[in-house]
């Protein structure tokens, strides 16, 4: 395992359901891609203070990049997880439509926004989005669990994103 983030618990290989939460050290490597540049920054920032890299974590990342990064928000934090998994030879923990979800949900909620702009206030106006189960609304759990959504956008199958 690269040294950077390093798993809280004594096992690298969790359930889906069950994600490993991650320790953020110093992470130094140099990104090729554009759609990787800012990673680490964005990395230092939403691990300042956590205990672990869990669902928080993981919002805060989408909420870095709608901020950050506009329409390109949904490829660029794929293209971030998919590095934070390969970084740990996890790849496999990479799940492309609860990813995009995520974005989604995460835009749908900055955009009716008017607070301040850091995350702990946008988060406490908007607690809903720390229920990690919010994408069961939307998906029936075995559609979830299918490579087809683990590798590609696969739309709502219970009831749409809200507009």
């Amino acid at each position: 395992m690269e040294p950077g983030l390093t798993p809280r618990r004594p096992s690298e290989a969790g359930l889906p359901s069950q994600p490993t939460l991650w320790h953020h050290h110093s992470v130094s490597k140099t990104h090729g891609s554009d759609r990787l540049r800012g990673l680490d920054t964005a990395l230092a920032e939403v691990m300042a203070g956590a205990q672990g890299f869990g669902h928080r974590e993981h919002v805060h990342l989408a909420w870095l990049a709608c901020r950050s990064k506009g329409s390109d928000a949904g490829e660029v934090l794929c293209s971030w997880l998919q590095e934070i998994a390969e970084r740990h030879d996890m790849p496999q923990r990479y799940h492309r439509t609860l990813t995009l979800a995520w974005v989604e949900l995460t835009k749908r909620h900055l955009d009716r926004d008017t607070g301040e702009a850091g995350f702990t206030g946008f988060i406490s106006r908007n607690p809903g989005l720390l229920d990690s189960g919010l994408p069961a609304v939307h998906w029936k759990s075995r559609t979830l669990a299918g490579q087809l959504a683990r590798n590609e956008w696969v739309s709502p199958d219970r009831l749409p994103l809200p507009a």
